[in-house]
């Protein structure tokens, strides 16, 4: 019964409050929802006309997912988020209304931070962070949710019940555009808008299109934007949308078009890094296999990545060898025409600080610094016996002088046959001056390395000097060629100048670090394009005591020695062939049986031949695999010119290291094992080269993702896999986001991780646990993962398939009787006595025969044949077979990109398809 002022009672006369329910006895109740939502309903037409309203006519409208679609099932939460899904965008832009919308979420629901966050990315002001910052200061008295709905009328908000009776428990409505779904749990169900468009055929009422799919259609179709925008405010007016809401949909389903455009290269770009980062450095396969395993013997004692030790045998090697030895990678008309590379290696290692640079750099550069000792003292003690004759010389007599002057006790005579000054070839300390000072002093074509052992210090170089240095500069044309400078001071006497000298540099960077090389992401100058890069990661085993032996220092002396004389014995054992082919043929018919165009390797008469560098080339298989890998490198640089001009940079840079390599690599086998032709290099040696090459190429992409964490998604998605990974247990968001995104600005919030989490989980690599707040991942190794995507290149082989094809073929790398380590003379030798069999057999260089059934078919390639038919040469030591077909391990793209096809963009220099999925028998790699 309602009573109304002034109501008299029939019988008392009055009506009284029951005790404790009075006006001023008890609180003002807020009103019922259904209240608000009738006292905010306009009056949509007059009374008198009981029309009803069509319920597909809504925009910005949230429904809540019930069974029964009913006004009274809905939460206070449900309402907050159908007033939160109508509010203009220029409200996030207003602080107050941006604070009052987050306070009002936070008092009715804590778990509406994420909601808040998505409404708030629509202002142009929105920094990531900052709402998780803000949410957690604001309480939850304050501001109600009438305040919300009264804002959302202003930017004209109706109910989803409008039309519909309030009373009769019975809200049947419309299922039209929701922008936001609430799961059971209280979270965003993020699953892609399709869902909701597979659904429009329930969206309509009497087949009338749901407003998502007329706005979808306007978009898609192909009207120019003008034409577009136009059909929005025809759209609009004709059913009665709001056009701000009409316009914010548009652009809300625009941009899930694109993202869903991206999203399958997405996928490809995550597995490809992926991929990278399983990728693991096997020296077996690239180093000779008595060095390799000496190698092993201190990164298993030391339970270390053998990475570290090949990082700093590269850099030694080069300054043993110098600029003596070069090689061709195409021949011009003259050697001034032609391009060359020398052993000039840049080389960086990125890891933890404790983490085995140290221990390795010494292992490697010890005997470059016990021999440099060792030659100094001696050095010393010449110097000290010379200073003894000459004041020995002093008191001696006019025809004691005349009666000596011809012998060592004369100190001009004992000063002519001294040795010159031990060269200082490894430079630990000192400034950028003195270190250049030191190097002018070397002999021409000398190699030297410069070792940092933080390498920032490099970019630190000429900090203290006015206006900057040149440093940096000359530093980066060293990396060129053998470096030709000339120093001009004001005095002469202070001038000094570089003869043809090779700089080696290496040098280790801590992970914290690497942000100050890479400041520059697109690598202006190309300094960090010049470096072979590499990330050593703790071995499984790292916790494990070894008992290994180390057996290292030995092995090296012995290579750095044999690189140090090489190219003198290249010039006898060149020299004998020239002498042996004048002998039997002439020297005009010799000289013809030379290459066609080859100038390098023609006998010379210049009287200045050994200050001429030693040009070793390709043999013809070789050479045409090289020409292959050039376009394959040049097609995946036009592929990144303008997405990653860094990785442009890197790669074609990568074409100067892979001929540099296979030259090193050449000449490190020339220790070990038997050639037929020691001044050609091979295609096995060009092929462990390329899969050098390509090693370093995956770990600059893994550099780039870890210096730019939240550039891109498939770079943040492959930090988070390799930290839960390495965790080897279920890491929650709140981990991810203290460890892997700890100096990254700005960090990714808390919802967008755990998102990262979903993402990883649909593409198989990774296994979701727990809900909401409390959603962890357990990463799956990608060898074992159910990838979402598509395998495009059945012919990658990452190294666990490679060794499990090596193990299966039986293949092991056994040396030659030739190729202990005794004195690497017996080679030569070997070879000078054979040379009249080798005469004018280049195409088919002499190796152990092979049996005839199996040379019967042209087109079968001797690693299809299996290692019964095989000689034992004719595997890991005989790398000048020149088989021209690769072995499978070597089938790997640089980029593992199919999109870049096999014709160029202008449609020229490519001579074979090295993209297709089935590739020939040439040892093309596949992508």
């Amino acid at each position: 019964m309602g009573v109304s002022t002034p109501s008299v009672h029939p019988t008392t006369g009055e009506y009284v409050w029951v005790s404790g329910c009075a006006p001023d006895e008890i609180a003002i109740a807020i009103a019922p929802l259904w209240l608000i939502e009738a006292m905010l309903q306009e009056e949509t037409e007059p009374a008198t006309a009981a029309k009803p309203y069509p319920l597909h006519n809504e925009v910005n409208i949230y429904y809540p997912p019930t069974s029964n679609n009913s006004q009274l099932q809905w939460t206070d939460a449900d309402w907050a988020l159908s007033y939160l899904a109508a509010l203009s965008p220029s409200r996030a832009d207003h602080y107050e209304d941006w604070c009052s919308v987050g306070m009002i979420l936070k008092s009715i629901d804590e778990s509406l931070l994420p909601e808040w966050e998505s409404w708030s990315r629509q202002s142009s002001k929105y920094k990531p962070g900052e709402c998780d910052k803000k949410w957690k200061s604001f309480n939850k008295s304050g501001v109600g949710i009438g305040t919300l709905a009264l804002m959302a009328k202003q930017d004209g908000w109706s109910s989803p019940f409008r039309g519909q009776s309030l009373f009769n428990g019975s809200h049947t409505f419309h299922l039209n555009s929701p922008q936001i779904i609430r799961t059971k749990n209280g979270h965003n169900n993020n699953n892609s808008m399709s869902d909701l468009s597979n659904r429009s055929g329930d969206c309509t009422l009497n087949n009338t299109p749901s407003l998502y799919d007329q706005v979808t259609t306007i978009l898609t179709s192909d009207n120019n934007p003008p034409q577009q925008s136009a059909a929005f405010v025809e759209l609009s007016s004709t059913k009665g949308y709001p056009l701000r809401g009409v316009k914010q949909l548009a652009v809300e389903i625009e941009t899930y078009i694109g993202n869903q455009e991206r999203s399958t290269e997405d996928a490809r770009e995550l597995n490809k890094l992926l991929n990278y980062r399983e990728q693991k450095l096997d020296i077996t396969q690239i180093l000779p296999a008595p060095l390799a395993q000496a190698l092993l013997t201190k990164a298993d004692s030391d339970r270390l990545d053998p990475a570290y030790l090949y990082q700093y045998l590269l850099t030694a090697c080069g300054s043993e060898m110098g600029g003596h030895i070069g090689i061709v990678g195409k021949q011009g008309a003259t050697v001034a025409d032609s391009w060359i590379e020398y052993p000039i290696f840049w080389t960086m290692v990125i890891a933890l600080a404790s983490g085995g640079k140290s221990q390795t750099m010494r292992s490697i550069f010890d005997p470059i610094k016990h021999r440099y000792k060792q030659s100094k003292t001696e050095y010393k003690k010449l110097k000290t016996e010379l200073q003894g004759l000459e004041e020995a010389w002093q008191q001696k007599s006019s025809e004691e002088k005349e009666e000596l002057k011809n012998s060592q006790l004369n100190p001009t005579v004992f000063k002519a046959t001294m040795p010159p000054p031990p060269p200082k070839k490894l430079i630990e300390a000192g400034t950028p001056e003195g270190a250049l000072r030191r190097l002018s002093e070397l002999a021409s074509r000398s190699g030297c390395v410069w070792v940092f052992d933080e390498l920032v210090r490099l970019l630190k170089l000429d900090q203290y000097k006015d206006k900057g240095g040149d440093t940096r500069q000359i530093l980066l044309q060293t990396w060129n060629s053998p470096s030709d400078l000339e120093f001009e001071r004001s005095n002469e006497e202070d001038s000094f100048e570089l003869k043809d000298l090779c700089l080696n540099l290496t040098g280790a960077t801590q992970l914290s670090k690497i942000k100050t090389l890479f400041s520059d992401p697109d690598d202006g100058d190309g300094l960090i394009s010049r470096f072979l890069i590499a990330v050593p990661a703790s071995p499984d085993n790292f916790a494990v005591w070894s008992d290994s032996v180390v057996a290292i220092n030995q092995e090296l002396q012995d290579l750095y020695e044999h690189l140090r004389v090489l190219h003198q014995r290249l010039r006898e054992f060149r020299k004998g062939r020239n002498e042996e082919n004048e002998f039997l043929i002439g020297r005009d018919e010799a000289v013809e049986m030379q290459e066609d165009g080859d100038l390098f390797s023609t006998p010379s008469d210049d009287s200045h031949e050994e200050q001429l560098p030693f040009l070793l080339s390709f043999t013809p298989q070789a050479r045409r695999r090289w020409q292959r890998w050039w376009e394959e490198v040049r097609r995946n640089q036009q592929g990144v010119e303008f997405e990653n001009p860094a990785l442009f940079a890197y790669l074609g840079k990568m074409l100067s290291q892979t001929l540099r390599l296979a030259l090193l690599l050449h000449c490190m086998e020339l220790k070990y094992e038997q050639k037929s032709d020691p001044l050609r290099v091979g295609i096995e040696t060009l092929e462990r080269a390329i899969l050098a090459a390509k090693f370093s190429i995956g770990q600059f992409r893994i550099i780039q993702t870890n210096n730019h964490q939240s550039d891109s998604l498939p770079g943040r998605l492959s930090l988070i896999h390799a930290y839960a990974l390495r965790k080897g247990t279920e890491v929650s968001a709140v981990q991810v986001q203290n460890t892997v995104f700890k100096r990254c600005k700005p960090k990714p919030t808390l919802a967008e991780i755990r998102q990262d989490f979903a993402t990883l989980t649909e593409n198989g690599y990774a296994v979701l646990s727990g809900k909401g707040k409390d959603l962890r991942i357990r990463a799956i190794p990608i060898s074992q993962a159910n990838v979402g995507i598509p395998n495009h290149s059945d012919g990658y082989s990452d190294t666990p398939q490679v060794n499990e094809k090596l193990n299966r073929s039986s293949i092991q790398p056994s040396l030659v009787k030739n190729s202990d380590n005794s004195d690497p003379k017996t080679f030569f030798s070997t070879q000078l006595e054979n040379n009249s069999s080798q005469l004018g057999d280049e195409e088919t260089p002499k190796v152990i025969p092979v049996a005839e059934s199996s040379l019967s078919d042209p087109g079968e390639r001797l690693f299809d044949q299996g290692v019964d038919h095989v000689s034992d040469q004719n595997c890991r030591n005989c790398r000048n077979s020149d088989d021209e077909s690769s072995p499978d391990l070597y089938k790997q793209g640089i980029l593992d990109d199919e999109r870049l096809s096999e014709t160029c963009r202008n449609d020229v220099g490519i001579s074979d398809n090295l993209l297709e999925e089935n590739s020939d028998s040439s040892g093309n790699l596949q992508f």
